[in-house]
């Protein structure tokens, strides 16, 4: 894939430019980054192939331009989770739902190190809002995590993310016995233990 071409690019919070990376994303999702290019875009929204290009000079960059959309977008719904009393279920859900984007992504950053600089960014704003919300959850409780939050978020998103990518490949042995034993066992973490009283 071709680097950023120095061309001006579209206004960036422009409807069209919203509705090419509503447009990617759910390409990414169903089919795969393979079938993302600027004539699929185009046909998709009703556009010539040329106004793909005047937003996004190369595909590279408009999949930089979905991680940091997709990015904004899950940090706010953390955020939102953070708030309530099932944070740990609304992580797990939201997890899950972004996994087949998450995994094109991944793979592409493999190959492309400015796609690669991008996801190391994307990802560790997306485990620390995590962090974040694993953090609340235990402090309101009174909950001694037997690991790091960022760990704790790591197993989470770890299993999320390959009970749904198997998901979408029919296969479910075992799903529904390890997200009920992850979540069960967060749920059922004890209070973190008194420290003993000074010595009178």
């Amino acid at each position: 894939m071709k680097q950023g071409s120095g061309r001006r690019k579209g206004i960036e919070n422009s409807e069209t430019r919203a509705q090419l990376l509503a447009c990617a994303v759910q390409i990414l999702r169903e089919e795969g980054a393979g079938a993302v290019t600027a004539r699929r875009l185009a046909e998709q929204v009703g556009l010539r192939r040329h106004i793909v290009h005047y937003y996004f000079g190369t595909i590279d960059e408009l999949f930089v331009a979905v991680m940091r959309e997709e990015g904004a977008r899950s940090e706010d719904m953390l955020a939102e989770a953070a708030k309530t009393g099932d944070a740990i279920d609304l992580l797990w859900d939201q997890i899950r739902q972004s996994a087949l984007v998450i995994l094109e992504l991944m793979r592409l950053a493999v190959r492309h190190p400015a796609i690669a600089s991008e996801y190391k960014v994307y990802t560790e704003r997306f485990r620390l809002a995590m962090s974040g919300i694993i953090e609340i959850y235990a402090r309101s409780r009174g909950i001694a995590l037997p690991a790091t939050t960022p760990a704790t978020a790591l197993l989470l998103q770890s299993a999320a993310s390959a009970i749904a990518i198997e998901a979408s490949m029919g296969l479910s042995l075992g799903h529904d016995d390890a997200e009920t034993a992850l979540l069960g066992w967060l749920k059922a973490l004890q209070p973190a233990a008194e420290p003993p009283a000074p010595a009178g």
